[in-house]
Order: structure tokens, then sequence, then C-alpha cells
């Protein structure tokens, strides 16, 4: 087994959350290389290679298209160290997948025996594709030069990857995890020879890339025609119905909430009345306390860039309510509403006073109490309130908000 370790400078990148916008000097990259007998063949690295080999490319069609190239490009910079040069040409293909592009470049010189990139770009996925010389793979530790030189990792910390090299057709085989599996965090590197090329394929989960693409671009399966292009004319109920199947298909999809957000804005066109609020999210068993946070935010947020939630106050104060009577979602989904009323006008204070007497979880209610109370009494019965041991500090902070601002409005008068 050989084990190393690369450093490469790295820019600014916004991860989903995982990762904030900010200077990153180094991501280290510790690979670990086993050599074995043989490896299997991968099916989908197969029909990916036989796929770019005999689809006819062409120019972009549209603006959309053009907007997707520039991001797929984008992305293998983000990846490999090696220029990628001028297109070759592109194309659109039906797959399990969803809408998937194809897209191949020349290379832009820098060596490292790079005969051909192309891009197999799924919704969820993108495959890289690096047509090589068979010579840089002829041993594991040409392999490795290999890999040293032109894997780049500009969009994360830190991964490990675990690859294996055998002498056969099928000469690479691994994975690693870069953050969360199930948010799109994945990482696939597989090689096999074939004629007098060899092919280098790696697979990344569109989360690391998705400050590349526009809306609409990654993590929706309808992309061509776009999705807000599709749905154009279809009323509340059938965007509603569609909403409704977002849960019924597990994958990276359902946590990213990129085809709901296209949904959701299409239907707030229409108005959304309190029913239709519950029902985006109380009425689904939701598959885990995580999607069901995710899927609360993105209602709440619809309905804040429409300006519809106060005259769905009712609905939200009881969903906010049962939500928070139910241990198993966790505080995430109330405390996403209520940080969602502390930019209304509107005043939730009530809310989460009541919230804060019978939800399990504190953090919600406390986090609005201490961004928008400002009265004595509401001092008295966040005081008075039960919390556990861990909200503690956020009890405190709530009240010393509280107090600084009625005081500060007594000041004033």
């Amino acid at each position: 087994m050989t084990v190393w370790n690369i450093g490469i400078a790295c820019a600014s990148v916004a991860l989903l959350g995982i990762l904030s916008h900010g200077s990153i000097a180094y991501a280290d990259m510790r690979i670990e290389l086993f050599s074995v007998a043989n490896l299997h063949a991968s099916e989908d690295a197969g029909r990916i290679v036989a796929a770019i080999e005999h689809t006819r490319l062409g120019p972009p069609e549209d603006p959309w298209q053009e907007e997707l190239l520039a991001a797929s490009k984008g992305s293998f910079k983000s990846a490999f160290t090696s220029p990628v040069g001028e297109l070759v040409g592109m194309a659109t293909v039906k797959a399990t997948e969803g809408d998937v592009f194809i897209a191949n470049w020349e290379t832009g010189g820098g060596g490292h025996g790079i005969r051909g990139f192309w891009a197999w770009d799924t919704p969820e996925h993108n495959w890289f594709v690096l047509q090589c010389d068979p010579a840089e793979f002829a041993s594991a530790a040409r392999a490795e030069g290999f890999l040293s030189e032109v894997l780049r990792f500009a969009f994360t910390p830190s991964t490990r990857l675990q690859l294996k090299y055998a002498p056969g057709e099928t000469f690479l085989h691994g994975d690693g995890v870069i953050y969360a599996r199930h948010r799109g965090g994945e990482y696939f590197v597989h090689g096999f020879r074939s004629g007098e090329n060899a092919y280098l394929l790696v697979q990344v989960g569109k989360a690391p890339f998705m400050y590349h693409y526009p809306e609409g671009g990654a993590y929706v399966r309808e992309r061509f025609p776009p999705l807000k292009a599709l749905i154009e004319g279809w009323t509340k109920t059938r965007l509603l119905d569609e909403i409704d199947r977002t849960w019924q298909t597990r994958g990276p999809g359902m946590y990213n909430n990129a085809r709901d957000r296209i949904l959701l804005a299409a239907a707030t066109t229409h108005g959304l009345n309190g029913a239709d609020v519950k029902r985006l999210i109380l009425s689904q068993k939701a598959p885990d306390a995580e999607a069901l946070e995710l899927r609360t935010s993105a209602v709440m947020r619809a309905l804040l860039a429409t300006h519809q939630v106060d005259r769905n106050r009712e609905a939200i104060e009881e969903i906010t309510l049962e939500l928070g009577r139910r241990s198993e979602v966790g505080p995430g989904p109330v405390a996403s509403i209520l940080r969602s009323l502390e930019s209304v006008e509107a005043d939730y204070t009530d809310l989460a006073l009541k919230c804060l007497k019978s939800c399990i979880y504190s953090d919600g209610p406390l986090s609005y109490l201490a961004k928008r109370g400002n009265t004595e009494e509401t001092y008295s019965i966040v005081k008075a309130a039960t919390v556990s041991r861990l909200a503690d500090g956020m009890q405190r902070s709530a009240l010393k908000a509280i107090r600084d601002r009625f005081d500060q409005a007594k000041n004033v008068r």
C-alpha cells in the first residue's frame, strides 16, 4: 500500500453550508493506493464511455445550453489541474439519470499524457472522463504519479480516497467521501484500458459545484427543456402533486431542494392558502428529519419571497406547534420557521412564547425572541422558562438581547 498527501492551493468557494464563502489556504488530499491482482469493470463507466464515443456532437443550441456548458467546464477546472482547451462539441441525451449533456473539449496543453476531456453531466453527478496514454498507468507508481499531478480539490478542505490498482484491463477503482454522501458528497474513481487508450473516470456529486450552475441546472432531472419552461401553464394542483413526489425518490436531489424551489416558486404565483401550506409540510411522512427541515425551509422562503406569510399566519402557527410536539423531527423544522418569521414585519412573539412553553426543543423560539422580543413581560416569561442544559446559553443570550432592547426603548422615551 502506498499513502501520499497533496497540498493544493485553492480559491474562495461555497459548499451548501458545509463550506461558507471564504479563502481556504490548502486542500489536503490523502490517497491510499493498494495493489491487487485484478479489478471488476464498472458497468456505468463502460456505458458512459460507449455513449460519448458514439454520440454526434455539435455546438450549443441556445443560451441555456451555453450556461450549462460553462458550468460543466468550470467544474472541470475545480477538479483537475490540466487546462481545458477549446470545445469540440456537445449533445444532450435522455438517460436513466435524467437529462444528461455530453461535452468534449480539446486538451489545453500541460502534458500529463491526456488526449481528451469529456463531461457526462447528469442532474446529480459530474462524470469527468479523461482519455489518456495507457503508459501513464503502466504501473502503480506511474498511476499514483499521474493522479498526484492532475487531481485538484479546490472545493473541499480535505478528503480521503481509497484506490486499488491492478495491471489488467480495469486498472483503477476506488472512492472517497468529500462530506455527507447523501447530500452529494460522493467521489468515485475508475480506470480501464480500451484499445490504444486508457480512460480515467472521476464521478463527483454535484454539491461541490453548485456555485457554477444556474438555477435548474443541478439536482433537477428535467433540464432540456429546463423545468421552469416545462411547467409554464401548470395549475397549482398539478404543481403541488409534483412536489409531493419529491420524497418518493431517495437520493441527493431530495436533500438539495433545487427542484422543489422551482416548483414552489411557480405554485406561489397562484397564491398559497393555509391548506396548501399544511399539505406541503405536514401531509406526507418525511423520509427523515433533515428532509423535513429542508422542505420547511423551502416553503417558508417561497412564502417570504412572495409576501404570503401573514395571510397564512394561522396555518403557520398550527404547523409550528404541531412540529414542536414531535421529538422525532428534531429542532430543525421549527427553528427554520421561526428564523423565517424573524424577518417579517408582523410580530410573532406570541407564537414564539407558546412554542417556548410547549415545544420539545427551545432553539427556535429562543432565537426568535432574541431577535424580536422587546417587553418586560416577554423577558419574565423567557426567564421563567425551563429549557434543556444545551439551551442554557441561548436562554441567557435571549434575555440579554430582550433587556437591552426594552432598556433602549425606555431611554428613548
